[in-house]
This record gives C-alpha cells, structure tokens and sequence, in this order.
C-alpha cells in the first residue's frame, strides 16, 4: 500500500530539521518566513500560497488568514491558517497598520506552512496553558501522629471506637506518608466521636 500524497509531505517536511534557522525575539523563537518558504520550495517547487480575506472584529482587531497549497504535479494537498495581528508581547493590537498586517500575514503563512510538518516543533503546547507548579503538601506532623496513635491505643485499651475502623486500618497503612491536612481531617473526626 503506498503512502497518500499527504502523509507523504508530512514524512518529508517533518524531517526537515530546521533548527539552526531558528531565531529569538525576546522569550518567543521563530522560523523566518523566508527560511520556512525556502526550506518548503527545496521539496516541493511547485507550492503556493494566497493571503485569504482578512476578518476584523468589533473590537477593531484584525485576523489574517492564509491558505497553502503543497503541490507535486497533479498531486496537491492544502492547509489554511489564521492568526490575530499582534504586538511583539502577542497582544492583538487595535486598529493595526499596514507593516502590522503584513508581518501578521507572513507569521500566519509559516505558522501555516508547519501544518504540513516544517517546523511545528516551534508550536508545540502553543494553546496548552503552562502548567502550574503544585507543592506537595507536607507530610503529618510528629505531634499529628502522636494525636492519632493516642486515640488508637485509647480504643484498643478501652475496646471502644473513637478512631473509625476503617481509619485505624487506614492509618496503619499509610502513616508515613499522610499528608497533614489528611492527620487534621482523622483527628477532627476522632473529636466528634
């Protein structure tokens, strides 16, 4: 079975390493688009690209649209983009001018461009949002433990159940790795019994 011409421009531009054309602005990095267009046109010359009507919004901003066309022959695949006209901060700008749309539209053709596999490395987690470094919550207290194992050997002395059955066992298990507000949470529920 032989691959379709798709997967076939996927295979080919994904393995196109075009990392030492990679440049920074500020914390962002980038692929040129001349470095993009080259890199497309070394594999595939016969492509092409159109700039699609642009859409401004209510809020005066505006979005560039561009549509790419990989072709080989008869073989054609195409790919369409958009992309807000921004500031270098990536704030879509109000009421932008003419070099701020022009730039928008050549960043839209190469973010366009790694659809086909060229260098959607620079997009990756893009639209995830950055994760949140959570701390773990501390472990229980020397004094936590020492609260529970109290109540514990209570119930065992006096054969009754302030510490929950299925605590006690819980706690035998898991003693040294309870969290404190999990120590807080036993403690409370020994209180009230």
């Amino acid at each position: 079975m032989t691959d379709t011409f798709p997967k076939q421009v996927w295979t080919k531009l994904s393995a196109i390493d075009c990392s030492e054309q990679v440049q920074k602005k500020g914390q962002l990095s980038y692929l040129s688009w001349a470095n993009a267009w080259t890199a497309l046109m070394d594999v595939y010359p016969d492509s092409s690209y159109a700039f699609l009507d642009d859409h401004r919004q209510p809020s005066g901003t505006i979005e560039v649209h561009v549509s790419v066309c990989v072709s080989d022959g008869e073989s054609k695949v195409k790919r369409q983009m958009s992309l807000p006209v921004m500031n270098y901060k990536n704030v879509a700008i109000v009421d932008p001018d003419a070099r701020d749309i022009s730039d928008a539209r050549m960043r839209c053709l190469v973010k366009c461009i790694a659809l086909f596999g060229l260098g959607l490395f620079l997009y990756r987690g893009e639209d995830i949002p950055a994760k949140r470094e959570q701390k773990p919550e501390p472990l229980a207290t020397d004094e936590q433990k020492a609260i529970i194992d109290d109540y514990i050997a209570a119930d065992k002395a006096a054969g009754t159940t302030i510490v929950p059955p299925r605590r006690s066992v819980w706690v035998g298990r898991n003693k040294d790795r309870m969290t404190e507000s999990q120590a807080a949470t036993i403690i409370k529920e020994c209180k009230e019994s």
